[in-house]
């Protein structure tokens, strides 16, 4: 029961912040919190809530995030208005790490979970947060994606050399941001070898993937518990 009053809290409060957004033509953002009210609203078992919770912390990380908006009336910026904001994206931004804690102990996709069964160890030789960085960044060096290939490849270095709170969780942060976006994301990417999909090697990408995922939402978790 109060899993469920955490997660009606979570819905009820992206309503409010699509609500404020609307009225102050923040369309884009509008719309971005309309969608993630809805699918909120709609999420029943733990798979699909994690992944609201993903997209959900997503919008408070990086360049253009919902922490750079700034409301403005006719060229001037609004310091009640921009309070209000600030309220609310402190209480979304609580009720999204509640809700984080709540569902801790999440299992992976049923698929996922068949595909350990099947698949051989990574070729690091293990399964810590950065053996499946690395080799997802070999992957995607192999597929012909060099940019987010370095990417990946920086921030295991990143996590590897990390020796404050503040490094892991800017780690953490990128890469579930690298994870988001719609069309045309890595979530989308599919593996081909001359034009035919490689259904072995996008299974184990994609393994790869939402094991990366849990383990840096699981760690940002794990450092709000710490800072309590």
């Amino acid at each position: 029961m109060d899993i469920d009053r955490k997660w009606d809290a979570l819905v009820h409060t992206c309503k409010e912040i699509e609500a404020f957004l609307r009225l102050h033509n923040e369309t884009e953002w509008s719309r971005t919190f309309s969608h993630l009210g809805q699918r909120a609203n709609e999420a029943r078992d733990p798979e699909s809530r994690r992944e609201v919770l993903i997209q959900a912390r997503a919008l408070f990380g990086g360049m253009g995030s919902l922490n750079d908006l700034v409301i403005d009336r006719f060229g001037e910026i609004s310091k009640s208005d921009n309070q209000e904001l600030d309220d609310l994206r402190d209480a979304l931004y609580e009720i999204v790490v509640r809700n984080m804690r709540s569902q801790r102990r999440w299992s992976l996709p049923s698929w996922v979970r068949g595909a350990r069964k099947k698949q051989p160890e990574p070729a690091t030789g293990g399964e810590s947060l950065i053996d499946m960085i690395e080799e997802f960044s070999e992957i995607l060096a192999k597929h012909g994606r060099p940019v987010w290939s370095d990417t990946f490849r920086k921030e295991a270095d990143a996590l590897r050399t990390a020796s404050t709170s503040s490094e892991m969780r800017e780690s953490y942060e990128v890469l579930i941001q690298s994870f988001a976006g719609g069309s045309g994301s890595l979530s989308d990417l599919v593996l081909h070898r001359s034009g035919k999909p490689l259904k072995k090697e996008s299974s184990h990408f994609d393994y790869l993937m939402r094991g990366i995922l849990d383990a840096a939402y699981q760690g940002l978790a794990d450092l709000d518990d710490h800072a309590r």
